[in-house]
């Protein structure tokens, strides 16, 4: 995962200049979760994590951070998503991962996501990968850090 974050990063910047010195954004936050957008229209990453932990419940969020009718790719499970009227999404959310959204057309030149399936709920309950999850959670917020800074 965090070779996919770093390469992700690496082409916001290559895609845009401005994408280091570009203010982040929060765009969800509540008691559960905290979702920010860094980087210019287009070479945008929104990143959200929450505190739920893997045996965590199936639930949706909705998150903005893009345009009218955007073709959304989460990068850490290749999904994908379209942006409303309003430039929000649903994001299904399961097992207390994080997400990492960007525009579709964004890893274009990238090896990232070459083939993706539409986003949905997860089927079953949640899984059990309790240390996995917090270790995978540790260095997503480390990985994220690095997205506001």
């Amino acid at each position: 995962m965090a070779s996919t974050l770093n390469k992700l990063r690496k082409h916001a910047i290559k895609l845009s200049s401005d994408y280091i010195e570009y203010p982040s954004e929060a765009v969800t936050v509540d008691n559960n979760h905290f979702c920010l957008r860094k980087g210019p229209t287009g070479s945008q990453i929104v990143f959200c994590i929450n505190n739920k932990s893997s045996k965590g419940d199936n639930y949706k969020l909705v998150v903005g951070g893009f345009e009218s009718n955007d073709p959304v790719v989460e990068v850490l499970g290749c999904t994908t998503a379209t942006a409303n009227a309003g430039g929000t999404f649903t994001s299904y959310q399961f097992d207390g991962e994080p997400r990492v959204y960007v525009h579709a057309n964004m890893l274009n030149g990238t090896d990232l996501c070459p083939t993706t399936t539409e986003a949905g709920p997860k089927v079953g309950g949640a899984g059990a990968v309790g240390a996995a999850t917090g270790l995978l959670m540790a260095v997503t917020v480390g990985w994220a850090a690095m997205f506001i800074a």
